[in-house]
């Protein structure tokens, strides 16, 4: 996905999601979870091969993220 689309789509989440940071895990951005969620779908990988990387968040939290 082109950044800007990636950019688009995680300004129209945040704002409907209105998450705030409080105690607990840091808020990861919304940006790395729709990058993740993008190679998830692209390659094909199974959730617990999902590691973190620049730029992408690890299987866990793409799955927290989604059940949120």
């Amino acid at each position: 996905m082109r950044a800007q689309a990636v950019e688009l789509v995680a300004g129209i989440i945040d704002r409907i999601e209105n998450r705030r940071p409080g105690p607990g895990r840091r808020l990861v951005p919304t940006t790395e979870v729709i990058r993740t969620l993008g190679f998830f779908v692209r390659e094909g990988v199974q959730w617990r091969e999902l590691k973190a990387a620049d730029g992408r968040v690890s299987g866990s939290t793409l799955r927290r993220r989604l059940d949120e």
